[in-house]
């Protein structure tokens, strides 16, 4: 499959997959486990997974829309696909699922909630004021079912729940960052700095409050880049819209963890181009993305494409 996530996610960060990719094959030491706190559609753990390039991976993530679907397509799969299947794709529906409110966190309707507002609303986008793809009036070239195509999403949900039933996919967790680090310490104990490889890929620091539910203050940026500089004991790769604080934040060269007997991590930072349509046409073309590593290489060659958020 050319796409592996049912999710769309703002920015088609999809991408960078290619990058992260080749940063761990470019790297002497495989990782045992991957780790991706900020999961949103996990499009790179689950490509990576798919090639081989990691053998486990844990997913995260902060919104309980998008860890509810992640572990409901891991755990009941043929669930999920069977209620998608009997959904019909309107606008009926689609204000339905826009006013849905449920008193349990572990209710399942919350995944086909997360399906389907992301495959059925302006970029994929779950919360703020997106309307349905298509509009109202429904008089687009974009129908509001133009991207949910049942039999492809099927395929990828069932590649999700063979990831779990198989062991790659070692957990899901409804959890921010720094939970998500506490529960795996305690968790798997067993592996060292060099066995494990963190991606990160937080919330934009522009017009992140217009695209995710669990967007970043300016102190949460501080707070994340405190802990990747001075405690995470893990090696790490972190994307992000480039921006001057951001180049600030990790402006310094080297990294030790104070709770790891590890070297000091140099940091090594490229900056690559990518097309994304997310947030209104305004918001289109190329843009800038940082790419932060403490990996102790760094691949030369041009292995960035451009990419658009494309009817998938």
């Amino acid at each position: 499959m050319r796409y592996l996530s049912p999710l769309r996610y703002p920015g088609a960060k999809s991408g960078l997959v290619n990058c992260i990719r080749d940063l761990i094959i470019g790297n002497v030491k495989k990782p045992k486990l991957f780790i991706e706190p900020f999961a949103g559609g996990a499009a790179t753990t689950l490509r990576l997974l798919a090639d081989g390039v990691v053998p486990r991976a844990v997913i995260a993530d902060a919104d309980p829309l998008v860890a509810t679907f992640w572990k409901v397509a891991a755990t009941r799969t043929e669930w999920l696909i069977d209620r998608m299947a009997s959904e019909p794709v309107t606008l009926d529906r689609w204000d339905y699922w826009r006013s849905y409110r449920t008193e349990s966190a572990d209710d399942p309707e919350l995944a086909v909630k997360c399906l389907f507002l992301n495959r059925t609303t302006f970029s994929g986008i779950l919360h703020g004021r997106a309307g349905p793809i298509g509009g109202r009036k429904q008089e687009s070239a974009y129908s509001l079912d133009c991207r949910f195509n049942k039999e492809a999403l099927s395929e990828r949900i069932r590649f999700v729940g063979d990831l779990f039933r198989t062991g790659r996919l070692v957990a899901v967790w409804h959890s921010e960052w720094r939970a998500t680090f506490k529960l795996f310490a305690e968790q798997f104990p067993e592996y060292g700095p060099d066995d494990v490889l963190v991606y990160l890929d937080p919330p934009y620091v522009n017009k992140a409050d217009r695209l995710y539910s669990t967007a970043f203050a300016s102190f949460d940026h501080v707070q994340l880049a405190a802990h990747l500089n001075h405690f995470l004991p893990y090696r790490w790769i972190l994307s992000y819209d480039d921006h001057a604080d951001i180049r600030l934040l990790y402006q310094n060269g080297r990294v030790q963890p104070r709770n790891a007997k590890a070297p000091h991590w140099r940091i090594q930072r490229r900056f690559v181009q990518l097309r994304y349509s997310a947030s209104g046409r305004n918001g289109r073309g190329r843009k800038s993305e940082l790419i932060i590593t403490t990996l102790p290489r760094f691949p030369d060659q041009e292995i960035f494409r451009s990419v658009s958020d494309e009817c998938h």
